[in-house]
Order: structure tokens, then sequence, then C-alpha cells
């Protein structure tokens, strides 16, 4: 009895003591799930042409989007963690696209054309065709454009800096390190 009673205790113990401070931190860190460093603004003039043996379709438009790069905080790593001197350092994967839209209400047709003999017919379907592809091949144009490695250490310092500020607020500093991107 008197086992099981110390068994009983040592579970309250364990059930009232309060995790480490280093852990509420990180556990609220991976609750944020996804981090955004930066967002990229795209503006480009895309062309898309549907071409037949008698003729086709062409649409070009000024394309505006965004893309947004950030983390999944999830997939963070801890490394190491001194409850003294309140510090953690992180291993994150590089930012990466998380969102990449097109803004329809930006985004402007500058010309819908026609050539060949296809001026002459009624291709209401290849129409909409065409310009359902042009906006898939705009959504690749913002992602594309979001990943260039020119926006990567904007995005890093930027997520450095919130979650600097984050575990600031409880009193701690966080360090991150970087993974190597896979080829």
């Amino acid at each position: 009895m008197a086992g099981l009673s110390t068994l009983l205790l040592d579970q309250a113990r364990r059930w009232l003591t309060p995790p480490a401070p280093s852990v509420v931190i990180v556990d609220r860190l991976r609750q944020t799930r996804e981090l955004i460093g930066t967002i990229v603004e795209v503006a480009e003039p895309r062309t898309t042409i549907k071409a037949g043996k008698l003729g086709g379709i062409e649409v070009t438009l000024l394309l505006r989007g965004q893309a947004h790069l950030g983390v999944d905080l999830s997939q963070m790593t801890v490394e190491s963690v001194d409850e003294t001197m309140h510090t953690i350092v992180i291993l994150l994967p590089p930012p990466s696209v998380r969102v990449a839209k097109v803004d329809p209400q930006q985004t402007l047709f500058l010309r819908h054309q026609r050539y060949g003999l296809w001026v002459l017919c009624s291709v209401e379907k290849v129409d909409r065709e065409i310009v359902a592809n042009a906006l898939t091949e705009a959504q690749a144009v913002v992602h594309t454009a979001g990943a260039a490695a020119q926006h990567q250490p904007a995005a890093r310092r930027s997520i450095e800096q919130a979650l600097s500020d984050i575990t600031a607020q409880a009193g701690w500093t966080i360090r991150v390190r970087w993974q190597t991107p896979s080829p």
C-alpha cells in the first residue's frame, strides 16, 4: 500500500510541476506553425498562346501578385537550451514560398487576340481555356519569383527578428541556425 501511495504522490508531483520555461516557449513557437518573413511583390507581363494549324489565340496580361516567404515552425529542431542564461538555439529549414497568389483586381488583360482563320470562328470554350491557362501560368510565375534566392536574406532576417521579439517577451534569447537548402 505504501508503494502505491508513493507512486500516486510522484504522479501528482509530475502533473502539478509546471514545465520548464523553455518547453513552454518552444511549444508556443511550434503552435504558431507558420511564420511569414517577407512578401515579394510580383509585376510582370506574360503572354500565353494557343496555336492550331489554321490560327490561334494570344492573351497578354500584366501579372500582379504576391509570394509569401516563410517557415513552418513545426519543422523546427531545438539544438540547445540554456535555462540559466535563458537562451535557445534552434535549427530551421530555409524560408520557402508558403503562399503564391495572383491579384485578380490588379492583373490587367492587355490583349486578347485571335489570328488566322480563328478570327472567323466562335470559340468561346477555347477563349475561356486560354484565359484559364494564362492565369495558371501566372500563378507559377509568382511562385517562382518568390522562390528566387535573392529574397532569402530578407526573409531570414525578418523571421529571426520576429522570433527574437516573441521570445524576448518571455525574457529569453533565441538564436536561429538555418539548414542548408537541398539541391
